[in-house]
């Protein structure tokens, strides 16, 4: 199926007219919606600070493209989870902050290593708004992983000034000041101002809707807003040559395809989201947020970047629409509902990947019984290698153990209570869990839906050092 409409312009899809985004005011009703219950990661504590729960990133880019340096204009406004004297926000010591105000009124702070430090008597759910301007020579980190993708997390730039990131445990701290844990969601609005590359076409994308685009002599400038709170790890950005082939669903819901010149052999594959959003729709149930992209990178893998998936310019295009279903999956499980704490990434990665079984079942000739034989001949050698999937070795993030053990889990309750029930409860979840959940949340959940005891079922499946019988 080859693409019927020319791809598109970015400012030929923005809004005319419209003005850059203001500073919110910290008391906007339109900020509760992003109230919070941070807390302390129990797998990677050195993330994230429980006494901050941030409700909106404004966040002002410049990119040069030549030089391959950033700067950045960042509101951000937070509610403190107790009265104290600093606030604490992760910031990459690779950028230098310049100055940080609330209003008018200039801040001492301190940046040692990768800790922004704001001298500041807070009072216990008082908001406020701090202003930091910074900029630097960004570099991603490496995660705690053996992955090959998680190698470079974070802000990548690539030799021709193109751009990605890819945050997932942490990272988001390498291009903007953040409380980087996934329990603290926040609204964004997130300007790109792509400069010295008049000539190569290129554009900053992020999540969210665009809400003006403007060219200028020196380059352009996007602005996106995500209206539903989402976590650091699934903030997106990429600077390139992108233009859009714009797709709909047959509910009329638009997708947008941001692809490259050189990515064109991905895009055939990528027209066919539609499809694969009304096959999820089906069973999870309507698509949860107001806006929906796709953008071709160099990263290695795939990300479930919220509204905007990143996929990579070098999947194989025999695997490309699972692992596009499997992103998309991840849009109610991850996005809509989030980890509250990273022991718990199995939470997304279960059920994302069974929902790619039962998709290459049905239409990829992949016999769902003969993958979930083969899942079972590998669960207990995943679990050795990296521990159970509820409580894994956290130099050994997101290895195939917090993937099948849990999709095996998902199928053998779906057996277990029939497909009506667990359907039922499988597309319920999402939609009640307020934002994030933990596995006691998710569990005492089914157990109420499916009228089941079923704590020792999930226990073994969760935290077992064997295969549970099936």
């Amino acid at each position: 199926m080859q693409p019927t409409t020319p791809a598109a312009d970015a400012c030929s899809l923005a809004p005319p007219g419209r003005r850059l985004p203001r500073a919110i005011d910290p008391e906007s009703p339109v900020l509760d919606s992003a109230e919070s219950t941070p807390r302390e990661d129990s797998v990677y504590p050195a993330y994230g600070d429980p006494s901050v729960d941030v409700l909106h990133y404004l966040l002002d880019l410049t990119w040069s493209s030549p030089s391959k340096r950033l700067s950045g204009v960042e509101h951000v406004t937070l509610r403190p989870t107790a009265d104290d004297t600093e606030v604490a926000l992760a910031l990459s010591s690779r950028l230098r902050v310049r100055d940080v105000r609330l209003g008018s009124r200039m801040l001492p702070f301190t940046h040692s290593g990768d800790q922004l430090r704001v001298s500041l008597k807070v009072k216990r759910d008082k908001r406020i708004q701090l202003k930091i301007r910074y900029s630097g020579t960004p570099r991603p980190v490496p995660g705690p992983s053996t992955r090959a993708d998680s190698e470079r997390l974070g802000l990548v730039a690539e030799p021709n000034g193109d751009v990605w990131t890819s945050q997932e445990p942490y990272g988001a701290f390498t291009w903007y000041a953040v409380n980087d844990q996934p329990a603290d969601k926040a609204l964004y609005d997130i300007v790109v101002r792509v400069r010295g590359a008049r000539d190569s076409g290129q554009v900053g994308i992020a999540n969210g809707m665009l809400r003006s685009c403007t060219s200028g002599k020196d380059g352009r400038t996007t602005w996106w807003q995500l209206a539903d709170p989402a976590a650091s790890y699934l903030t997106a950005l990429a600077i390139g040559p992108y233009a859009a082939t714009e797709r709909t669903t047959r509910r009329g819901f638009p997708i947008d395809l941001w692809t490259r010149p050189m990515d064109a052999a991905l895009l055939p594959i990528l027209v066919k989201a539609p499809k694969q959003l009304e096959w999820l729709e089906a069973r999870l149930g309507p698509y949860p947020f107001a806006s929906l992209g796709i953008v071709v990178t160099d990263m290695d893998g795939a990300m479930e970047t919220q509204t905007l998936v990143t996929m990579s310019s070098g999947l194989p295009p025999e695997r490309a629409p699972l692992v596009l279903v499997h992103e998309l999956a991840h849009q109610w499980y991850g996005d809509l509902v989030t980890p509250a704490d990273w022991r718990d990434v199995w939470m997304n990665e279960g059920m994302a990947l069974y929902l790619q079984w039962l998709y290459a079942d049905e239409f990829l000739d992949e016999p769902l019984d003969s993958t979930l034989a083969t899942a079972r001949a590998k669960d207990a050698e995943y679990r050795a290698e990296a521990g159970p999937p509820g409580d894994y070795d956290p130099t050994k993030f997101a290895l195939r153990n917090v993937y099948v053990s849990p999709a095996l889990m998902w199928d053998a309750l779906r057996r277990k209570v029939g497909d009506r029930v667990f359907w039922d409860v499988v597309s319920a979840w999402p939609r009640t869990a307020d934002g994030t959940g933990t596995r006691a949340e998710l569990f005492a959940f089914i157990e109420k839906r499916t009228g089941r005891e079923l704590s020792s079922f999930f226990d073994a499946w969760i935290m077992g050092t064997k295969t549970p019988h099936a």
